[in-house]
């Protein structure tokens, strides 16, 4: 059986990546990535259930100090969610309410951004998505998309990687939770109903721009492979237990749930690709937003930063970074 690599991208964007709208697609905005001009959702949309006794809620939250004294949070964030995650735990709300304003990865992105983004995505004038992939492999993902009720005609007009992450959404919006009421979009609910500013940790171009900026090759294998995977990715994926290990805030678990996910048997040339995603969507995304959060802490400003946990515990992540800078780092615990 070949390696669930869709299963292992879908791990990716629970835990390490907001999924930014296709606007050149004409597909829906992501839930996941709400505007700060869209409506208040009333505040009894936002879950009031609690976790079972039976599981810790212990999800991990970070005080970082520099040598002046400067502190900020950082959460780690899981980018969907269940009912039972809410009401956040009381240390989380104490940092939260705390803080002048709440950091996401990417919001509000600039009219400038997305036109030079939705231009990226786009292939070359005069071909399609068939001129690059096995005629097998692209008439499966198409078939998927349909019986998912997902495909756009104007998907065949844009990169490989717009394809994978098409495939990826459907196969989150067929699972057991719900993006709708994930971290960050109830963090940012509540920030608005607090009046506190949110603010973006990196732009659109770095937070998505690394799916299009990988080679056509790595582009197109990782397709072919989500796409000869799709069935038994579905079949192994229990989105329910990966919340619940961000629940508990085991930190073990959230880099055993990393690395278990690994492709086994790939290929040299394959695992080049995909070692080639891997270091363009985290990597190189833990890097920016790392100096955005010593940025804040040189400003003497404290604020609430959520990005994927998996940015955030991963060895070589964001905290590692941000030890070998001189900074502090404290696990933040309930009382």
């Amino acid at each position: 059986m070949r390696s669930n690599v869709l299963q292992r991208i879908t791990v990716f964007f629970l835990l390490a990546a907001l999924c930014v709208s296709m606007a050149a697609c004409g597909t829906e905005a992501s839930p996941t990535v709400p505007t700060a001009t869209e409506p208040t959702v009333p505040e009894s949309t936002i879950p009031e259930t609690t976790a079972p006794e039976s599981i810790p809620y212990t999800p991990a939250l970070y005080r970082i100090t520099d040598n002046s004294g400067n502190q900020v949070y950082l959460f780690g964030s899981i980018h969907v969610g269940l009912p039972e995650m809410y009401p956040f735990p009381d240390y989380v709300l104490d940092a939260f309410n705390s803080s002048e304003a709440l950091v996401l990865e990417c919001v509000d992105a600039t009219l400038e951004d997305r036109v030079a983004y939705d231009n990226a995505i786009r292939l070359e004038e005069g071909t399609t998505i068939r001129d690059y992939l096995p005629e097998d492999v692209y008439t499966t993902a198409v078939q998927i998309l349909k019986d998912g009720h997902a495909y756009k005609p104007a998907l065949e007009k844009v990169k490989p990687m717009m394809w994978v992450m098409a495939l990826e959404t459907l196969m989150r919006q067929q699972g057991d939770q719900s993006p709708a009421i994930g971290v960050d979009v109830t963090l940012q609910e509540m920030a608005k109903q607090a009046g506190k500013p949110i603010e973006s940790a990196e732009n659109l171009l770095v937070h998505n721009g690394a799916l299009i900026d990988l080679s056509m090759e790595a582009q197109c294998a990782l397709l072919t492979m989500g796409v000869r995977s799709y069935g038994s990715a579905q079949a192994g994926l229990s989105m329910v237990d990966t919340c619940r290990v961000w629940m508990g805030g085991d930190l073990e678990q959230m880099r055993q749930l990393w690395t278990d996910e690994a492709p086994a048997d790939l290929t040299g040339q394959e695992l080049q690709y995909y070692q080639e995603y891997e270091d363009a969507m985290i990597h190189r995304r833990d890097a920016q937003m790392t100096r955005y959060i010593l940025e804040a802490l040189t400003s003497g400003r404290t604020v609430f930063v959520c990005v994927g946990a998996a940015h955030v515990v991963l060895e070589g992540g964001i905290l590692d970074r941000l030890t070998q800078a001189g900074c502090t780092v404290e696990r933040v615990m309930p009382e």
